[in-house]
């Protein structure tokens, strides 16, 4: 019976890191949202040449800005929501774990990315990319450990019973 307690102690402990990592996710699609707005009103050159072109460019970087902020957020929304619904209450929703391990390999490009500029960019630009990184790799490692604790929750689950197939 020990073996069983284990498996119930680690079930526990892995719903509980889905619960928590799945608030981080949605807190990442939030500071996403900030970081693109606060990196637009503080770069206005950016909408100074978009306006010399025309007010309709203006309006198509919008439009582009928000869409792609938009479905970046909806995606961390809905997979922070899956991982909380099935660390809290066991329901699982439908290729959430998949998008998580989709989105953290997106995340490593990006970071592979970053760390290629390094060597493109000016001085001043070092730190700004340096954290940028570094808030990439963060969220590229809450997405993996939120994929393998789903895993570890579902494996689990049909070993002690509480889980479907």
């Amino acid at each position: 019976m020990p073996e069983n307690d284990e498996l119930h102690i680690s079930f526990r402990r892995n719903q509980n890191t889905l619960t928590v990592i799945g608030r981080g996710v949605i807190a990442f699609g939030a500071w996403s949202v900030l970081k693109t707005l606060a990196t637009t009103v503080f770069r206005p050159e950016t909408l100074r040449e978009l306006s010399e072109q025309g007010v309709m460019y203006i309006v198509i970087f919008w439009i582009m800005e928000g869409l792609l902020v938009g479905t970046d957020l909806g995606l961390r929304v809905y997979v922070g929501r899956s991982a909380i619904s099935e660390g809290r209450y066991g329901k699982r929703r439908k290729g959430y774990v998949a998008l998580a391990f989709l989105m953290a390999l997106g995340s490593l490009g990006l970071v592979a990315l970053g760390l290629w500029l390094f060597g493109q960019i000016d001085a001043e630009s070092y730190v700004n990319l340096a954290v940028s990184l570094l808030v990439e790799l963060t969220s590229c490692i809450m997405l993996i450990e939120l994929g393998v604790s789903a895993l570890k929750v579902r494996r689990i689950g049909r070993k002690i019973g509480k889980g479907g197939a």
